[in-house]
């Protein structure tokens, strides 16, 4: 019976980060952030349970905010990758960076991506031949785009680690 109550409380952790996706992925990064709440089944102080509920009883398998974050920041990417190649399309037509990514929909997009973390379309900056397309990221705020750490001498481990996600 502790079989069949171990896989009932997994399936209803998955249920929760499932649920929590779809919330990011409808409402944005900061609406899934807020509804973070310790009702998920915590560990069990009791030592039984460790052998009676292996995997449901596991906090780091069901980390619902890291998991969530992954899936958000790989889509923030992959909308920024579809948009870069729209971009790379209309110069190589056009021989200049569009003025806006509104100029990208219909010719080469079928809509404007969008920011996971915050449901508004990317962000885009054009400064003469140079361009940049980016999230706002984990933080939600919108720091142009620029790829410098806050404190000085962290180390970098990936583009994660930045304001934005470039």
């Amino acid at each position: 019976i502790w079989k069949e109550q171990d896989y009932c409380r997994t399936l209803s952790r998955w249920n929760e980060s499932i649920d929590l996706m779809e919330l990011a992925r409808n409402q944005g990064w900061q609406a899934a952030a807020t509804s973070l709440t310790p009702t998920s089944p915590s560990k069990s102080p009791f030592w039984y349970d460790t052998y009676s509920f292996p995997f449901s009883n596991e906090d780091w398998f069901f980390d619902h905010t890291e998991l969530v974050k992954q899936q958000i920041k790989l889509e923030a990417l992959r909308n920024i990758a579809i948009g870069g190649i729209a971009v790379y399309l209309y110069i190589n037509q056009h021989g200049n960076p569009p003025t806006d990514l509104g100029t990208l929909v219909v010719e080469f997009l079928a809509e404007l991506p969008l920011d996971p973390f915050d449901r508004k379309p990317l962000r885009y900056r054009v400064d003469g031949d140079e361009w940049v397309l980016y999230s706002v990221g984990e933080n939600i705020d919108d720091d142009g785009g620029e790829v410098e750490i806050g404190a000085p001498g962290k180390t970098v481990k990936s583009i994660f680690d930045w304001a934005d996600i470039v």
